[in-house]
């Protein structure tokens, strides 16, 4: 009768492609037969609960429940119980803990959230932690850090001079948001200045500053990138230096005068630079040694990777994919100008180009699949979400909403009139947040809708 009952139950897991717990329920069957175990209700809370962790959790306890032999049935029976049911509801919990963290879809009607104004926001991109704060650089060197369900300040920090970077975020040990700003230093006798940049590590729950390093090099601009435990800071004219993100000790450096014509770009391990003179040069991030470099012809605008190629574009509106190990070119494809864009997806290359198209491209075959026009240039870069891109064109204040699959339009997010995206968007937790002329607005593209707190 036991195993009659036993083998009903298991096949209904089955059915329920359930089978790791089959087999658990099976081994606790052979090993504890003389128990008396209720298996019914044992199979049936598997049965109610079923998932995969759960049963490699029970088949531990399985082995634990050996050494209580000598323990009454009744001892055992409770134990047993009880531990199915504790791990079942931190299952159910975990599940759905992972379900409400991935509820942006761009396809569902946008909920405007909260907008705020100022007019002293930078133009450089905010940042978030993905959760709860979004993160926005102030002019007159201030960080201002939002409740991004809310909108509401929830710290403001004063680094002083001119922020001149997007900040970053990094969850290394610590949160913290790294911040570079520029400072004018007078000499003695008032007659001449120089100019030079630092680098704070910020406390995301405080805007208290941590650390903070003088850079060795001055740039019109700086580029941040998170790499394990340190932070890597490029600049135009051809300068890296990497620090370590808890102390600011500095882990390695490269000067170079090779000016870059693309925005460095940061694939597993490594750095792929595009130099003005023609090449790709690839750099440790580890050690800030130079990999290789490869020849390529022209100057590139635009550099991307994955795990095979490299892909570049340059003025021309030629793009190019490099085999990533014998440095040759896989295929070669034309645009009708100069490429400003190349963003990897789930369906190919995304291609953003001056002549106010995006593209989308075989990443093996450089074929294209579909095109789509916009009325100006795509200004900021395209944002991607799962099988969607957000775009928006120079003076148009839409948002349009892309399939990536077809190039359709599906949606769109209409903003206030000349309130113009001055950076592409951003995530912070369940919301999407936009960089505008008019300040910055939050939508839902939530089912349940905002929240607000």
């Amino acid at each position: 009768m036991f195993k009659k009952n036993f083998s009903r139950f298991s096949g209904k897991l089955c059915r329920r492609k359930s089978s790791s717990i089959v087999f658990v329920c099976a081994t606790v069957c052979k090993e504890y037969r003389y128990n008396n175990i209720n298996m019914k209700l044992f199979t049936t809370l598997g049965f109610i609960f079923h998932n995969p962790v759960i049963a490699v959790k029970i088949s531990i306890l399985t082995n634990t429940l050996r050494s209580f032999k000598k323990l009454s049935d009744f001892a055992v029976n409770l134990f047993f119980i009880s531990q199915i049911i504790f791990l079942s509801a931190h299952s159910v919990l975990l599940q759905k803990n992972q379900q409400t963290n991935n509820i942006v879809n761009l396809s569902n009607r946008p909920l405007p959230c909260w907008s705020y104004t100022n007019n002293n926001i930078k133009e450089h991109k905010p940042a978030s932690d993905n959760k709860l704060r979004l993160f926005l650089p102030i002019a007159e060197g201030k960080i201002e850090a939002l409740n991004s369900n809310t909108g509401k300040r929830i710290w403001l920090s004063d680094v002083g001079g001119e922020i001149i970077a997007a900040p970053l975020f990094l969850r290394r040990f610590k949160e913290i948001v790294f911040v570079v700003s520029k400072t004018m230093e007078h000499s003695s006798d008032s007659k001449s200045s120089k100019f030079y940049s630092t680098l704070r590590a910020l406390s995301s729950d405080t805007g208290i500053t941590l650390w903070q390093e003088t850079l060795p090099f001055i740039s019109r601009d700086y580029l941040l990138y998170g790499y394990q435990n340190s932070i890597v800071i490029s600049g135009r004219d051809g300068n890296i230096v990497s620090y370590d993100t808890l102390t600011g000790r500095v882990i390695w450096r490269v000067d170079s005068e090779k000016k870059f014509s693309a925005v460095p770009f940061v694939w597993e391990d490594k750095m792929i630079v595009g130099e003005a003179d023609k090449l790709l040069t690839v750099i440790s991030l580890d050690t800030g040694k130079i990999l290789k470099r490869i020849e390529i012809g022209t100057s590139p605008l635009y550099i991307t990777a994955d795990n095979k190629r490299i892909y570049w574009g340059n003025e021309r509106g030629e793009v190019f994919a490099v085999n990533f190990f014998n440095n040759r070119t896989t295929w070669k494809m034309r645009n009708g100008a100069a490429i400003a864009d190349i963003k990897i997806t789930n369906r190919g290359l995304l291609i953003s180009s001056l002549d106010n198209f995006i593209y989308m491209v075989s990443a093996d075959k450089g074929s294209r699949i579909w095109k789509r026009r916009f009325a100006g240039r795509i200004f900021p870069t395209p944002f991607i979400i799962d099988d969607y891109v957000l775009v928006s064109a120079v003076g148009d204040s839409n948002v349009s909403v892309i399939d990536l699959r077809n190039g359709k339009k599906i949606n769109q997010i209409s903003l206030s009139v000349e309130s113009y995206l001055t950076n592409s968007p951003i995530l912070a937790g369940d919301n999407l947040i936009l960089s505008t002329l008019g300040g910055i607005f939050s939508f839902s593209f939530s089912q349940g809708g905002c929240l607000d707190k």
